[in-house]
């Protein structure tokens, strides 16, 4: 059937973007998320528009069984996957003792399980292919500690940390890996993760990048095969100054942003 790209968490926002980023540059893809009927209306369109093929499969991958399922479908297609892109996650905003402790574990189980299950099957397939590129879809949150946010920037510093370990181990192999840093992007994240009234997207204009701007540079920098990916100028800065900044200064910004 050819070459693809996975795409996990692509029926909406930096996924969904992505999804269409690679059509536009003729990748067959399989896209992945938990609503099929928002994945089968994208599908449709990218079909219509690039003339690509587009497989779409649900799964939660919260579920470990869910994951399981998932990869003996992909393996039976009997496809090359030359890039694998795990973008699947959420977030959760507030007070971490007051949080609901079901989000949370769903949170953990996205942000970090499912995206080591999907990395350690991926890579598993590219050493059969005998090249592959991982990307993994972190955050600038992963520079960072984050009160009101505890739980989703601590995930996002082990997706950070996770892929620097892996890029040591892969060196020597023709298997490649990304990490890709947005910082706040307008998707339905901040919605799911309870931030639509928050000063971070209502008070800061421009700093918040779109999906579609942050896709287009994340391809870009993933075909040049860069590991460290953070796409706007701002966000570039912050993390550049991250390491100088007092974390009691940082945490008093980000508490001021989330809410």
């Amino acid at each position: 059937m050819g070459h693809f790209v996975i795409i996990t968490g692509s029926s909406s926002g930096i996924g969904k973007s992505l999804a269409k980023v690679c059509a536009k540059n003729k990748r067959n893809l399989i896209l992945v998320a938990r609503r099929i009927d928002e994945l089968n209306l994208l599908a449709t369109e990218l079909i219509d528009t690039y003339s690509v093929k587009v497989i779409c499969i649900s799964s939660d991958l919260t579920v470990s069984s869910e994951r399981e399922k998932l990869f003996e479908t992909i393996e039976g297609l009997n496809v090359t996957i030359d890039i694998c892109i795990n973008n699947a996650g959420i977030g959760l905003n507030g007070a971490f003792v007051n949080s609901d402790w079901k989000k949370l574990n769903q949170l953990m189980a996205l942000n970090m399980e499912a995206l080591v299950h999907v990395s350690k099957f991926y890579l598993y397939i590219a050493q059969k292919q005998g090249y592959g590129h991982l990307v993994q879809i972190a955050s600038t949150a992963s520079f960072f500690a984050g009160p009101y946010m505890a739980v989703y920037y601590a995930s996002k510093a082990f997706v950070l940390s996770f892929s620097k370990g892996l890029k040591a181990e892969l060196a020597s192999t023709p298997i490649h890996l990304s990490v890709v840093c947005p910082g706040p992007t307008k998707t339905e994240f901040q919605h799911v993760a309870g931030m639509d009234t928050s000063i971070l997207f209502t008070k800061t204009g421009n700093a918040v990048q779109t999906a579609d701007e942050v896709a287009l540079y994340a391809f870009r920098k993933i075909l040049a095969k860069k590991f460290l990916i953070i796409p706007g100028a701002l966000n570039r800065l912050s993390v550049r100054f991250s390491a100088f900044t007092p974390t009691f200064f940082s945490n008093w910004i980000i508490m001021k942003l989330h809410h």
